[in-house]
């Protein structure tokens, strides 16, 4: 196993679960990789503690109100911590569900090959007009926004619809709204959930029922216009650096961030800004379209 290998498979298991401790990631891999020695694995994880790993965008280490040091998935903490602390006082009382690495590798490929995705991507495509990779990150937009339902008591129907977070989505009639939230409900019942840690709803007692409001007219559906939205981030990525013979100030820092590079990133590669997307599928689908 490449070290490029290790550190994706540590990503990988990140975003299965969110948060996971640290020990149980490292025998996790060991039983996988009987190869890969423990130490070999402490290293790669010092890296990610200390922001050494092309893959610190996607999760960290974090001590600090925990009783074991935990993996954490860097879209929980990105924030001031506040959705890490309402992540961990959801998340079930129980030991964490078991998994196979081709699991957890596929989860992070978004190849869900189960019939409720495929329900929904070929919703997405008939219904919305939505390509393939689209129709795909629908899907993924949808186990997210569950996932975080959970704990922030929002509806996971109308967070698919926040442009903020997940994008130009346009569903134009409540009709559509309601056959996405009946496929989605379908969906959370099968796939792993992290505030579950790890365990599929449909595979415990009780399990937690996920806000699903939607508007109940047709005008109350929030409009997104496309073209502007996409000038005005297209616009914050666009390289603002004086042309040649410009002798006007330096302008590389305007735009953009150091901390958060966007330059040079694999289209598969996890998103730099920490949301846990691949690359295509986040800040990278904006900059496609220029």
């Amino acid at each position: 196993m490449t070290g490029r290998e290790l550190s994706r498979l540590i990503g990988a298991l990140a975003q299965y679960y969110w948060s996971i401790p640290v020990d149980l990631v490292t025998k996790m891999i060991c039983e996988w990789h009987p190869e890969v020695k423990m130490d070999r694995i402490k290293r790669h994880l010092n890296k990610m503690a200390n922001g050494e790993s092309e893959y610190r965008y996607v999760c960290r280490i974090v001590t600090e109100g925990l009783p074991k040091p935990e993996l954490v998935a860097s879209h929980l903490i990105d924030s001031g911590r506040t959705d890490l602390k309402k992540f961990l006082a959801a998340r079930i009382d129980a030991p964490f569900a078991d998994c196979d690495e081709q699991t957890v590798l596929a989860m992070e490929h978004m190849d869900y090959n189960i019939p409720e995705a495929d329900a929904i991507i070929a919703f997405a495509k008939k219904e919305l007009q939505l390509d393939d990779e689209f129709a795909t990150q629908l899907v993924f937009d949808c186990y997210f926004s569950q996932s975080y339902s959970l704990f922030n008591g929002k509806s996971w129907v109308m967070s698919v619809l926040d442009v903020e977070t997940f994008g130009p989505v346009e569903f134009h009639t409540v009709k559509q709204l309601q056959q996405y939230r009946e496929l989605g409900n379908k969906l959370y019942q099968v796939l792993p959930n992290p505030v579950l840690r790890g365990w599929k709803p449909m595979e415990i007692e009780n399990p937690p029922v996920v806000p699903d409001a939607i508007p109940e007219r047709d005008e109350d559906i929030p409009y997104v216009d496309r073209d502007k939205l996409r000038a005005v981030v297209s616009l914050m990525f666009a390289d603002l650096s004086p042309k040649k013979g410009n002798k006007s100030a330096p302008m590389e820092n305007i735009g953009r961030t150091k901390s958060v590079p966007m330059e040079n990133v694999g289209r598969n590669k996890p998103c730099p800004c920490g949301s846990g997307k691949k690359y295509k599928m986040c800040c990278g689908r904006v900059k496609k379209k220029r």
